[in-house]
């Protein structure tokens, strides 16, 4: 804010302002977000195990992946995606697709801004295993990072569905579709709408940050 350290002395001195004194609104926009399946890479052949090149080190929005295992008999397989999250901060996840008649799809419940390294291991030498976007419902439903840290649901004050051109209003913290839910621990927010993302979809999602981050680092104040 332009002139707050003229007028504010304290702030020259060294004293930092965390969300939780700022009383100021945020709102975020979720334009279009991809949808595939298979965005963020892919493999296949006859190996139990090995890596997967990141098609994508740098996702559109950061939040959370798809993993999607697809093989001809009952078989599962896991996956481990190490890369940075919203704030620079390292995170390593662990999605594993339960052994089933034809594979499956899960979806990770950890935030990735950035992807650096992806391995997988399968029960069966054969199958192909895709990397993408969580867009779906249930297991496969997306979570979005959120660009400030937050306290609780109570920071989530509104969200807009913008579905065909048409805006609908979303239900904080509901059950039905559709609904915005706040993921603290990942300083997130869930979408569940039904039928899942499409790539007409766009969200605006307001907040109000009131974490109190005084005694961390500059960073950690943003």
């Amino acid at each position: 804010m332009s002139g707050l350290k003229q007028h504010s002395p304290e702030l020259q001195a060294g004293y930092k302002s965390s969300p939780d004194e700022m009383d100021m609104y945020q709102i975020y926009h979720i334009l279009h977000a991809g949808t595939a399946p298979a965005a963020i890479g892919t493999a296949a052949g006859t190996a139990a195990s090995g890596g997967i090149a990141p098609l994508l080190t740098e996702l559109d929005y950061p939040r959370n992946v798809l993993f999607s295992y697809s093989a001809g008999t009952t078989t599962g397989a896991t996956l481990v995606v190490k890369g940075q999250d919203q704030f620079g901060g390292t995170v390593t996840e662990t999605i594993a697709v339960a052994a089933a008649s034809g594979g499956g799809t899960t979806a990770g419940t950890s935030v990735f801004a950035r992807v650096g390294t992806m391995t997988y291991t399968k029960d069966s030498q054969t199958g192909t295993l895709d990397v993408g976007y969580a867009i779906g419902t249930g297991a496969s439903t997306p979570v979005f990072g959120l660009p400030n840290k937050i306290s609780g649901s109570a920071d989530i004050k509104h969200g807009l569905w913008i579905d065909n051109d048409v805006a609908k209003v979303m239900t904080r913290e509901g059950t039905a579709s559709p609904a915005l839910v706040a993921v603290q621990s990942i300083h997130a927010v869930r979408i569940e709408v039904t039928g899942g993302i499409v790539p007409a979809d766009s969200f605006i999602v307001t907040y109000k940050p009131t974490i109190d981050l005084s005694s961390q680092g500059y960073q950690a104040n943003l």
